[in-house]
């Protein structure tokens, strides 16, 4: 199951690539969060969601894509297109900084154990981003990117103690490398 999660993510997402000044193919973000949370003892539907987490709003994916990479267990099929959906942001337009507050608000009070973990998992990996791949978003975005991070990962605290961890590495050398007060 996880080797089906990750064989559609890296088709759906083949044309892909991260944002920095590297040419870094998408997949390799996924496969990193899936790893971290095999490392931290998630849960094997939260590997398959961890592979999964972007293709819904990136790619257009359909719920009923996600149900039929599992079509041997419909319980565990809806256990991980229900995690990718919590973590998924909403596909209308609206602004970053209010796509960031709903997800604060959803660390805060309405995610499940596992959808905390993958998005402990997720922006761990995105803080290692920024300062091995750099975006060229400039105007100071680096800076409110972490710190709206840094805020919805305070709201998760307890739920994975290795993986929190790693992310406050990760925050430390994010704020070190933008020379930002932490």
């Amino acid at each position: 199951m996880i080797l089906r999660s990750v064989q559609f993510a890296a088709e759906k997402q083949q044309k892909q690539r991260r944002s920095g000044g590297n040419d870094v193919p998408y997949i390799n973000h996924p496969i990193q969060v899936a790893r971290l949370v095999a490392e931290g003892n998630g849960s094997e539907e939260t590997i398959c969601a961890a592979f999964l987490h972007d293709v819904i709003e990136d790619c257009s994916v359909a719920d009923q894509e996600i149900l039929d990479l599992f079509p041997e267990d419909p319980v565990f099929a809806s256990k991980v297109l229900g995690i990718v959906r919590e973590v998924t942001d909403p596909v209308e337009k609206m602004p970053y900084s209010e796509i960031k507050a709903l997800e604060i608000v959803k660390m805060k009070n309405g995610y499940s154990s596992e959808a905390k973990i993958l998005k402990i998992a997720d922006q761990t990996c995105n803080m290692r981003d920024l300062v091995a791949n750099p975006p060229k978003w400039g105007n100071g975005e680096e800076e409110e990117y972490i710190v709206l991070m840094k805020k919805l990962v305070d709201h998760g605290v307890g739920t994975n103690l290795m993986i929190e961890s790693l992310f406050d590495s990760a925050y430390q050398n994010a704020c070190k490398f933008y020379q930002l007060s932490t």
